[in-house]
């Protein structure tokens, strides 16, 4: 994973944000290395991380994947496809995504943000939400700290990060407890 970021997309709603999203959807946006991982992966870890037969109560948290081309979007389509031979009908939608629009600061990199003090290290590294974006490491941090990671895999990460040593080790017993 390069960087996640979340936001609003698959609507028409112009400008959502999270009181007024209209037809949007609460989505992660997603940008990776090809040459580490294949999208096929990324789409699998879709399908595992959630249940795309469940009927949501709001389209806000519909289960959808959105692809910038359409070679993707033919990949997502047939996966949909093998899932629903599985599972039988699935929820989830498919389409092109036409606009992303950026969620409010207060959401970005949720998981990291429950652990405070880790996240204080991280917000005065990175002085600006842009800048806090645009770091592979604090999407990396996130998604360990939402328990997408091995122990094995932050220890050989860890000294990328630049964390204090009481970070590290929180960090370490945040893993170590999934």
């Amino acid at each position: 994973m390069v960087r996640t970021r979340v936001g609003y997309a698959g609507g028409t709603t112009p400008e959502p944000a999270y009181h007024h999203l209209g037809d949007h959807v609460e989505v992660v946006q997603i940008d990776y290395n090809p040459l580490a991982v294949s999208l096929t992966q990324l789409i699998d870890t879709f399908w595992r991380s959630h249940r795309p037969r469940l009927r949501v109560h709001s389209r806000q948290y519909s289960s959808l994947v959105l692809c910038e081309n359409k070679e993707d979007l033919d990949l997502a389509i047939l996966s949909k496809a093998e899932y629903e031979c599985r599972l039988g009908a699935v929820q989830t939608e498919t389409s092109l995504i036409e606009h992303f629009y950026l969620a409010e600061g207060y959401h970005q990199k949720y998981y990291l943000r429950r652990l405070p003090k880790i996240f204080q290290e991280v917000e005065a590294k990175y002085k600006t939400l842009p800048q806090l974006l645009r770091s592979t490491a604090v999407s990396r941090l996130n998604g360990y700290v939402g328990g997408f990671g091995t122990p094995a895999k932050l220890e050989l990460e860890l000294p990328t990060f630049g964390l204090s040593q009481g970070a590290e080790q929180r960090l370490r017993e945040q893993v170590a407890s999934f």
